[in-house]
């Protein structure tokens, strides 16, 4: 099989600190043809080519550097077997771009997730597919929208769109901290009211091809470290009957649009994310659960690319 990461430069992260590596170590144990490209080097011509400048890697998780990069030369991106994209946010132009260029190769390149669905299900913005399972929710500019909702819930929960990891969430009982966010970004910006329940976690539900594999509850340090993986614990987790109903409801849809791994959040059985991106839980799986969810995951690669299946 011959493998493509689309993801940051390399940096010689520790083991368990990159999913990506993690990733990659067992393509390279089951000896795929692994390269590895950035997102900044995608081109495409009139000839309809979509290429890249793509370096062979071998990692070895045990070994320090991790890795062995060869060298970058241009490679025509529908020659993969496969394409795992596991570039991280920002959510802007150059990303949206970029999924729009790879969406050329739906046809000839199993996508890990499609493009096309990773443009058009933003992790937070996406939950609104299922707005009968969130906490109230307003996503909004609009100052008169923004005061009334900080009039009914009081303590909030401020979410910049297009971040990751936490990054850029605050909490706030001021609508003047409001418009003080909103002269950050000049999108709109979420807003919802504090959920205490998140001190007793954040639940992630990991799907592979729409079925449930695992789930993990992330629990904060303390109450001001309360946003995703800062100070967290992560810990095996049930889901309760509500949770497991939206998951399936989720995981049906998931399935149909062939997202092939996906992670999405739980707070208080709230619904308030979908990771369709850069999923970033294989780690914490293999961790919590002491299995090898990179080998399940490429298990159900090959089972897609079996000529019966093709």
């Amino acid at each position: 099989m011959k493998i493509a990461f689309q993801m940051e430069p390399i940096d010689q992260p520790a083991p368990g600190d990159s999913h990506t590596l993690t990733l990659m170590h067992e393509a390279t144990v089951r000896g795929y043809d692994v390269f590895h490209y950035t997102p900044d080097t995608v081109s495409l011509d009139n000839s309809g080519v979509v290429c890249a400048l793509c370096a062979t890697v071998l990692v070895n998780l045990g070994t320090k550097p991790h890795f062995d990069l060869g060298e970058y030369e241009r490679h025509d991106l529908s020659s993969f077997d496969v394409i795992m994209f596991r570039q991280d946010p920002p959510y802007d132009i150059a990303y949206v771009t970029n999924t729009v260029l790879l969406e050329r190769l739906r046809d000839d390149v199993l996508f890990v997730n499609d493009p096309f669905w990773i443009r058009n299900m933003p992790d937070k913005l996406s939950i609104f597919d299922f707005a009968d399972y969130l906490p109230p929710t307003l996503v909004s500019r609009n100052l008169d929208e923004i005061e009334a909702f900080y009039a009914a819930h009081k303590d909030i929960i401020i979410k910049p769109l297009h971040g990751f990891h936490g990054h850029g969430i605050t909490r706030s009982q001021s609508v003047e901290d409001a418009k003080e966010k909103l002269k950050e970004y000049p999108e709109p910006l979420m807003f919802q009211p504090f959920l205490k329940e998140v001190l007793e976690g954040n639940k992630r539900v990991v799907f592979f091809d729409g079925e449930i594999v695992g789930v993990l509850n992330s629990v904060p340090a303390n109450e001001e470290e309360f946003r995703i993986f800062r100070g967290s614990k992560d810990i095996a987790a049930e889901l309760s009957a509500r949770e497991r109903k939206i998951s399936e409801e989720v995981g049906a849809v998931l399935k149909q649009r062939g997202m092939m791994f996906v992670g999405i959040d739980f707070i208080g059985e709230y619904l308030t994310e979908i990771n369709a991106g850069s999923v970033g839980s294989i780690f914490r799986l293999d961790e919590v659960y002491s299995d090898n969810y990179s080998a399940k995951l490429y298990d159900l690669i090959e089972l897609k690319l079996s000529p019966k299946n093709r």
